[in-house]
């Protein structure tokens, strides 16, 4: 972090814009850094983004905020004004009601998170091809697929991408997942655990068996 705001010291010009949507989903002992505590002297360009999507589970909401100082504030009403007007009244209400909550409301599902995480990578990395790391954060896994790229499918068809192995596994498995090129990192896939137990329990047994038959 101190590497790249150095670049931005070499850039007055430019805006940092911050998202901290994760901030509260992190595990193993690490915490969120904001950018004020490595580098205070940017403050004043400066914005953070962030909303209840992902803490509070108010996907449906739609509903976000901004941190920055009142003359970028004053400017991204504007914006806001005149491109969606405003959140609904009781979506303001909703997310004000979830900022007074206690940490230990939000720890309490970061814990189940955790449980999630821990057994998605056990299940991942008990497949073999497939190597899994814990994230630290957010509830997503990145498992490293690119032992499948080359091989077949059993009806002969080629994977030759991450893109191909997230098609054969919806079609062959009910599994969905993402291709990790679609984020930058080609030849991996993304699984989400934010989802029931018994999903994971259920879905990555299945992913399982697809595998063992790309040959």
């Amino acid at each position: 972090l101190e590497a790249i705001f150095e670049v931005m010291r070499r850039h007055p010009d430019v805006l940092i814009v911050w998202d901290a949507i994760y901030e509260r989903l992190v595990y193993d002992g690490f915490c969120h850094v904001e950018p004020g505590q490595v580098a205070p002297d940017l403050a004043a360009r400066t914005v953070i983004t962030s909303g209840f999507s992902k803490t509070y589970a108010m996907t449906g909401w739609r509903l976000g905020y901004a941190i920055a100082p009142t003359e970028l504030i004053e400017a991204l009403t504007i914006v806001q004004g005149h491109s969606t007007s405003n959140a609904t009244t009781f979506a303001q209400v909703g997310g004000l009601a979830a900022l007074s909550l206690s940490e230990e409301t939000t720890a309490d599902m970061v814990a189940v998170f955790d449980k999630r995480r821990l057994r998605m990578v056990e299940l991942l990395n008990a497949i073999d091809g497939v190597d899994c790391l814990k994230p630290m954060g957010a509830f997503y896994v990145f498992p490293d697929i690119r032992a499948f790229i080359g091989r077949h499918t059993p009806n002969g068809t080629r994977i030759n991408s991450d893109v191909d192995l997230a098609e054969y596994l919806l079609e062959d498995a009910g599994v969905a997942v993402l291709p990790g090129s679609v984020f930058g990192g080609p030849g991996h896939l993304r699984l989400s655990f934010a989802l029931a137990n018994e999903d994971i329990e259920r879905g990555l047994p299945r992913m399982a068996a697809a595998l063992a038959k790309v040959v």
